[in-house]
């Protein structure tokens, strides 16, 4: 089942230098001004379900494993549209924000996975989503 879906929709001019330390701030299209150079904007169309370990990432059809979810990261998703993603395979949360992601034998290139109109989709499984299938019912 699909638990979140949401469209990028602007990119921060310093969102690629934080990629190339391993992590993607995401925020809603209405981040603080002081933060959104930093961050991936994004319009979040539904958050059906808490995010928890084992749930599946996609973006532009790469599959990320949720390793590990902060304790408030549920809550600052739903309320604010932010969390950051860290690639690194942590079990553990560091901060309570954060979401951990396995990564794969190697890491896609920021163009290759960040980029404008490319969907966000976290299931309990690998998920086949279409554009089309993006005016679900919530």
């Amino acid at each position: 089942m699909v638990k979140l879906l949401s469209t990028i929709t602007d990119i921060g001019e310093k969102a690629e230098s934080l990629f190339n330390e391993g992590m993607v701030i995401l925020f809603c299209e209405n981040a603080p001004k002081e933060l959104a150079p930093y961050c991936v904007l994004h319009r979040l169309a539904f958050m059906k379900e808490d995010i928890k370990s084992g749930d599946i990432l996609s973006i532009s059809g790469i599959y990320f494993k949720i390793t590990a979810v902060g304790s408030v990261a549920n809550k600052n998703l739903k309320e604010l549209g932010h969390s950051t993603l860290v690639f690194d395979k942590n079990t553990s949360a560091l901060l309570p924000g954060h979401i951990h992601l396995g990564t794969l034998d190697f890491m896609p290139s920021y163009e290759e996975l960040i980029s404008i109109g490319r969907q966000i989709i976290i299931s309990d499984k690998v998920e086949r989503y279409k554009k089309s299938d993006s005016v679900l019912k919530r």
